[in-house]
C-alpha cells in the first residue's frame, strides 16, 4: 500500500512539472539578445518624466500659446531633435476654432460666503463651451431622473440649476426652463473616487456653435464631495444664493503633426507607422490618456535609435515613422496628406493610455487587433510578446530548480514589481488607429491600452496614477513589435507565418468550444449548428488571409507562396476537424443526419467578387463616410438594416472575399448575421458610386 501511494505521488509531480512546462512559453519571435538589449535600454523613467513635462496638470492655455507652438507639441519637437531623430517635421495639418476658457468662478454669496470652484484652480471645474458671465441667482435642485422624464420645474427660470445629472444634461434642462446655467456634481465614479470631477462640457469644443443651436449657458462641474453637501441643504429647505462669473472666447489656430523616423536601409521595403494622441480637446490634459502614449512611443523612438547607433542591433530595413498630435483632428488629415508614406505602410502601431498602475486600478495591459476587413500578421507578432512577456514577468510555482520567479524581469528603478497582467481582445475603435483602418488609408491597425482606468476623463487623470515598469513594459513591447516587423526577410516571414498559423489552430479549437456552448443552449439545434459552421469557415477564411499578408515581407518569393499554399490546406484540415466535431455534437443532440445546402442567394454569393477601385483611396481618409453622406434617403433607408458598413467595405480590399466569405466573416465577428440581399444591395450602392467592381467567378 505504500509503494502504491509513494508511485501515485511520483507520478503526480511528474505531471505537474510537465503541465508547467507546457504552460509556460520561454521562446520569443526575436533573437533574445536584441530583446535584451531593448529591454536594457528602454526607459520608464524617461518616459514618466516626459509625462510630467508634458501632463503634470491641468492648466489653462493662454492666447499667447495659441498663436505660437502649444506647450506639448513644443516639447516632442524639442526631444526628437535631442535623440538626433530623422526626417524631424513639424506639419500644419488643419485649421481649428475651439472653445477656450480663460476664466471662472463659483462662489456662495449667501447665507454664506465661501468659494466653491475656481477655474485658476482646477481647469475641468468650467465646462467646455461655457459662453462668458456675470450673475447672481438662487440655486434651484432638480435631479437627473427628473430631467430624464423631462419634467419641468417652474423654480427653474432666472435661477442656476444644481443637478447631479451630466453637465450637458443639465445645461440643456436649463435652456429650455429658463434658467441661468448649471452646475453638475455627475461623476462616473463617485463611490470609487469622490473628488473626481469629469472632463465634461456643454458644447462644441472643437468647431464652432451651429446657427440654429439655442445660445449656450455655462456650466460648473464640481466633485461629488462638494456636490452632495449643497443638494442636502437645498433639499433640507435652505436658500443658497451663488455668483458664478466666465470668461471665455474661441480661439483659431493651425492643427499641428510633430512627425520624425528611424530610416530603414530599404526605402522600398515598406514602413511601420507609431502613433499617439497629444490632446482630444485643448483644455483637457490627461496623464494616462494620452500624454503617456505620447511619452511611450517617444521612448520607442529613442531606444531604437540608441541602439542602432551603439552598433548593438542592426538597421532596419524597413522605416518606422512616429506621429503626434490632436486625436483624429490631426491623424486623419496627417495621414491624408502623406499619401507616401501611406502607401509604403505595413500597419500602424497605437498605444492610447497605456502606463497605469495596473494593479491599482484592477487592470489589464490590452491588446486590441485589427477587425477581420484589415487582417495583418501584426495581430500575432503583437501576442508572442505579450505572452513572453507575462510567461517571463509573473510569480509562478516553478518546480525545484527551474530558475528565478521573473526570467524575464522588465521593471524600472522606481516602478512596481507586479506581475504583468495582460489581455489579447478584439478590435476596439475609438481612437487614431482607426484613421489607418480607415478604407481610405488601409493600413492595417492595433491599439493598445490598459483598461479599466479608474480616472480616466476626470480631473484625477494626473502622474501619480501612472508606474514607470508599465510604461518601460509598454515601450519594450512596442518597440520589439515594430522591430520584428522592420527587420524580416524571407526566414523571419516564414517565422512570422508559423505563428500565424500555431494560432490560427488555437483559435480554431476556441471557437469549436464556442459554438459547442451555442448548440447546446440553442431551441433550433439545426439553426444553431449551420450558423455555427458559417462562423467557423468564417473565421478560417480570416485566418487564411492573415496568412497571406506575410507574402508583402519578401514580395515575390516563392518560398513563402508555397508555405502559405500548405498553410492553407492545413488551415482547411483544421477546419473540417472542427466543423466534423460541430456536426457530431449537434446530431448527437438532434438524433439525426445534418447537411448544409446552399440557398440559390448564397450559391449566388459565393460566386460574387466586390473588388475595389482605386477611388476609396483617392478619397483618403474619410471616404466611406463621404460617400455614405452623398446617398439620397432612399439608399439610405435600403441599408437600414445593415451594421459595420465599414468592415464590409474593406473586405473588398483584397479582392479575395466573396460576399457569403463576406457574411459568414461577419457572423464570425460580430455574432450577428446580415442578409445576403442587404450586403449585395450595399455593394451596388458601392459599384454604381465608383468604389468597386463586382465580378461573377
Amino acid at each position: 500500500m505504500k509503494k502504491t501511494i509513494l508511485l501515485l505521488m511520483i507520478l503526480a509531480f511528474a505531471n505537474t512539472v510537465q503541465a508547467q512546462i507546457n504552460t509556460a512559453k520561454p521562446w520569443v519571435i526575436m533573437p533574445e539578445k536584441t530583446y535584451d538589449y531593448i529591454v536594457g535600454e528602454a526607459s520608464g523613467e524617461q518616459a514618466l518624466r516626459s509625462i510630467m513635462d508634458m501632463a503634470s496638470y491641468e492648466r489653462n492655455r493662454t492666447d499667447f500659446e495659441y498663436k505660437g507652438t502649444l506647450h506639448e507639441i513644443s516639447y516632442i519637437m524639442k526631444m526628437i531633435k535631442a535623440y538626433g531623430l530623422d526626417d524631424i517635421r513639424l506639419e500644419n495639418v488643419a485649421k481649428a476654432d475651439t472653445w477656450n476658457g480663460i476664466s471662472a468662478s463659483l462662489w456662495e454669496v449667501s447665507p454664506t460666503i465661501q468659494k466653491i470652484a475656481d477655474y485658476d484652480e482646477l481647469v475641468p471645474v468650467l465646462a467646455s463651451g461655457s459662453e462668458n458671465t456675470d450673475v447672481e441667482a438662487e440655486f434651484v435642485w432638480v435631479a437627473m431622473e427628473n430631467m430624464r422624464m423631462s419634467q419641468t420645474n417652474a423654480d427653474v427660470k432666472g435661477k442656476i440649476v444644481l443637478t447631479d445629472a451630466p453637465v450637458n444634461t443639465g445645461h440643456m434642462y436649463a435652456q429650455a426652463n429658463g434658467g441661468l446655467g448649471v452646475v453638475s456634481f455627475n461623476s462616473p465614479r463617485p463611490l470609487y473616487d469622490p473628488l473626481q470631477i469629469p472632463n465634461a462640457g456643454i458644447g462644441a469644443r472643437r468647431g464652432a456653435q451651429s446657427a440654429g443651436a439655442a445660445k449656450p449657458l455655462f456650466g460648473f462641474n464640481i466633485s461629488p464631495r462638494q456636490g452632495y453637501l449643497l443638494k442636502s441643504r437645498l433639499i433640507s429647505g435652505e436658500n443658497i444664493k451663488v455668483q458664478a462669473k466666465v470668461q471665455s472666447n474661441r480661439v483659431q489656430f493651425d492643427i499641428q503633426a510633430p512627425y520624425c523616423a528611424i530610416k530603414g536601409s530599404d526605402p522600398n521595403a515598406g514602413s511601420i507607422v507609431f502613433s499617439a494622441h497629444l490632446f482630444e480637446g485643448y483644455n483637457k490634459l490627461g496623464a494616462n490618456d494620452d500624454a503617456s502614449g505620447c511619452a511611450v512611443i517617444l521612448e520607442v523612438a529613442r531606444t531604437l535609435k540608441t541602439l542602432i547607433d551603439r552598433g548593438l542591433i542592426e538597421r532596419p530595413k524597413r522605416t518606422m515613422h512616429f506621429v503626434w498630435g490632436d486625436e483624429f483632428s490631426a491623424t486623419g488629415p496627417w495621414a491624408s496628406n502623406n499619401k507616401d508614406i501611406m502607401e509604403t505602410a505595413l500597419c500602424n502601431i497605437n498605444l492610447d493610455m497605456v502606463g497605469i498602475n495596473l494593479n491599482d486600478n484592477n487592470s489589464y495591459y490590452v491588446m486590441h487587433r485589427t477587425t477581420y476587413g484589415n487582417p495583418h500578421y501584426v495581430n500575432d507578432i503583437a501576442e508572442n510578446f505579450f505572452i513572453y512577456m507575462g510567461e517571463t514577468n509573473r510569480s509562478a510555482m516553478l518546480a525545484p530548480g527551474r530558475g528565478a520567479i521573473y526570467p524575464k524581469p522588465v521593471i524600472a528603478p522606481t516602478g512596481t514589481d507586479d506581475n504583468f497582467s495582460y489581455s489579447i481582445s478584439e478590435h476596439y475603435g475609438a481612437s487614431d488607429h482607426e484613421v489607418f483602418n480607415d478604407w481610405g488609408i488601409q493600413v492595417p491597425g492595433i491599439m493598445m491600452i490598459t483598461w479599466p482606468d479608474q480616472y480616466y476623463h476626470t480631473s484625477e487623470d494626473r502622474v501619480d496614477k501612472l508606474d514607470a515598469t508599465q510604461l518601460k513594459r509598454a515601450t519594450v513591447l512596442s518597440a520589439a513589435i515594430a522591430y520584428t516587423i522592420a527587420t524580416a526577410g524571407e526566414d523571419e516571414a516564414m517565422r512570422i507565418g508559423a505563428e500565424v498559423l500555431a494560432n490560427s489552430n488555437k483559435r480554431l479549437g476556441f471557437y469549436q468550444v464556442k459554438y459547442n456552448d451555442m448548440i447546446a443552449n440553442a431551441d433550433d439545434v439545426e439553426a444553431a449548428w449551420r450558423n455555427a459552421v458559417f462562423a467557423i469557415e468564417g473565421h478560417a477564411k480570416n485566418e487564411k488571409n492573415t496568412l497571406a499578408t506575410i507574402q508583402e515581407l519578401v514580395p515575390g518569393s516563392k518560398k513563402i507562396s508555397d508555405y502559405m499554399n500548405k498553410g492553407n490546406a492545413s488551415i482547411d484540415k483544421a477546419t473540417a476537424n472542427v466543423i466534423e466535431g460541430l456536426k457530431l455534437f449537434a446530431e448527437g443532440r438532434l438524433g439525426k443526419s445534418l447537411k448544409i445546402s446552399l440557398s440559390p442567394a448564397e450559391l449566388a454569393a459565393s460566386k460574387t467578387y466586390p473588388v475595389q477601385t482605386s477611388k476609396p483611396k483617392e478619397m483618403r481618409y474619410g471616404a466611406l463616410n463621404k460617400m455614405m453622406e452623398s446617398l439620397t434617403a432612399e439608399q439610405r433607408s435600403d441599408l437600414r438594416n445593415l451594421s459595420n458598413t465599414a468592415d464590409i467595405a474593406r473586405m473588398a480590399n483584397s479582392g479575395n472575399n466573396s460576399v457569403l466569405d463576406i457574411q459568414k466573416m461577419m457572423i464570425a465577428q460580430y455574432d450577428r448575421t446580415p442578409a445576403i440581399e442587404d450586403i449585395h444591395r450595399f455593394f451596388s450602392i458601392l459599384e454604381k458610386e465608383g468604389y468597386v467592381r463586382i465580378l461573377k467567378k
